[in-house]
């Protein structure tokens, strides 16, 4: 009891004098900031919150979308569930396999991306609460976040602009599994493309440092193989 009094005492210390406060001093205070976040990024924008009361279920299918498709024809089925059995599958492998997990969403300009990103982020929260091994969504706008001269750190930028300091980056990259949802591919796509260096983002933006899966959302036909593909 005495050891684990001194713990508590150097925590709070740690966290008060050195981490200051206001910022995330562990894991689990990470993981109570990026969900605060997001509620907080949803209600100051109130066109995806009232959306999101409305949502109606996006469906897929698993060739590009073209002008002529009609998805009662071509086997579509509900984009939501195939990507949850999808990172379920994924978790049931990490012991036997190391390997990534990379899902893209295209589709037409309005055709509800960045809308089923918030839906399946609420949905992995939801998830969180009651299985604490889940991994943790993070809604990340590329727009917002990207920089083309420094594309290597855009994942610890966009937490930073999250408020996670830079202090703790480390640490949880290490100890937290994610889901980052790069949400707007096709918005920096352009500035993105000047580089010819390395065509495949999962390398070009580190993601393979994470031990976390990854879904990106883009209009259709912007990425060709070489972007997708290692």
């Amino acid at each position: 009891m005495k050891g684990q009094a001194i713990y508590v005492i150097l925590f709070e210390y740690f966290k008060k004098y050195i981490m200051g406060e206001m910022n995330p001093a562990s894991c689990a205070d990470v993981i109570s900031l990026l969900k605060e976040l997001r509620k907080q990024e949803l209600e100051e924008d109130t066109t995806m919150l009232q959306a999101l009361e409305t949502y109606i279920p996006l469906q897929a299918n698993n060739y590009p979308y073209t002008v002529d498709d009609d998805n009662k024809k071509n086997g579509a089925y509900d984009c939501h569930q195939h990507i949850i059995d999808s990172l379920k599958e994924e978790k049931e492998k990490e012991e036997k396999k190391n390997e990534q997990q990379v899902v893209i969403l295209q589709g037409k300009s309005g055709a509800g991306k960045s809308l089923f990103c918030r839906h399946l982020e609420e949905a992995l929260w939801e998830t969180c609460v009651n299985d604490f091994t889940t991994s943790i969504p993070v809604y990340i706008s590329l727009p917002k976040c990207y920089n083309e001269l420094d594309e290597k750190q855009i994942i610890s930028q966009a937490l930073q602009m999250k408020q996670i300091n830079k202090e703790i980056i480390d640490i949880i990259r290490e100890n937290i599994s994610f889901v980052f949802i790069l949400d707007g591919f096709d918005e920096i796509f352009d500035k993105y493309d000047k580089n010819n260096n390395e065509r495949y983002f999962y390398d070009r933006f580190n993601l393979n440092e994470w031990n976390a899966k990854i879904i990106v959302t883009c209009r259709s036909h912007v990425l060709n193989d070489e972007d997708i593909k290692n």
